[in-house]
């Protein structure tokens, strides 16, 4: 991905929760306007910089990327947290740089799973969609011992709705590790299977040995049993194929 530099702030985007804006590390009087990356994060509280180095990668690539922090603890499961930082990156981007013209939305784990949601069912947000979505070791089923299988962007199903949204098909990218222990890839390879079956165009990219934090440049901590900015081998290896993936989708915008 290289090592340019990048530019990193933070924005109070309101609801009480900020957000990380990365942007390549152009001159701040430059014109030039940026394909914007609205990426979320899975559960958990302040996980945006988990996403940060693949967040920098990406941006690395010529894009400016957006990272909210949201709240599945909350009442609503996120959703009002999650709409509120889609808004802004609709409608504020500019004011960074971006071009929200050209939209890539995507999202890690449950992030993912709320940003399907949202691709299938735009009526949730009046109509809109992005220009494509990429989806990260998500899950899109239904969830095992009864466990809430709803997008919280949605309250709906994101397979259900596949068989049956009348959206309109847009480019749709997964990437899921083959060893991920947390959502498994049959979520990603069912899901796949009944879009492409309906005429979507749909990239699936399975990652040997990936697991659930390595596919976005994470470690496991042990410790705090969650996921952190990732420095491995194996966390390179893996999130470089996922910031990859990612500039591709922002190609067919």
């Amino acid at each position: 991905m290289g090592a340019a530099a990048v530019s990193n702030r933070q924005v109070d985007y309101g609801l009480g929760e900020c957000l990380d804006i990365y942007r390549p590390g152009i001159s701040p009087h430059s014109t030039e306007r940026l394909p914007v990356v609205l990426l979320w994060h899975g559960v958990g509280v302040a996980e945006r910089g988990v996403l940060a180095p693949l967040a920098r990668a990406v941006a690395r690539g010529g894009s400016l990327v957006v990272v909210p922090d949201w709240r599945s603890s909350a009442a609503d499961r996120g959703r009002a947290h999650l709409l509120a930082s889609l808004e802004f990156a609709r409608t504020r981007v500019d004011a960074y740089g971006g071009d929200s013209s050209r939209f890539v939305l995507a999202g890690w784990s449950r992030g993912a799973r709320a940003g399907m949601g949202l691709v299938l069912r735009p009526e949730v947000v009046n109509g809109w969609r992005p220009g494509a979505f990429v989806g990260i070791a998500g899950g899109y089923g239904p969830r095992p011992h009864g466990q809430n299988s709803d997008a919280p962007t949605t309250g709906s199903i994101p397979l259900e709705d596949a068989r049956s949204s009348t959206a309109a098909p847009l480019p749709v990218t997964l990437v899921h590790g083959m060893s991920d222990p947390v959502v498994d890839i049959e979520q990603s390879r069912s899901v796949a299977g009944v879009l492409r079956g309906r005429g979507w165009d749909v990239t699936l990219t399975e990652v040997p040995d990936a697991d659930h934090s390595s596919i976005v440049w994470a470690d496991d901590d042990p410790v705090r049993e969650r996921s952190r900015p990732g420095n491995s081998a194996q966390s390179l290896r893996d999130g470089s194929i996922t910031a990859r993936s990612v500039l591709e989708a922002l190609d067919r915008v």
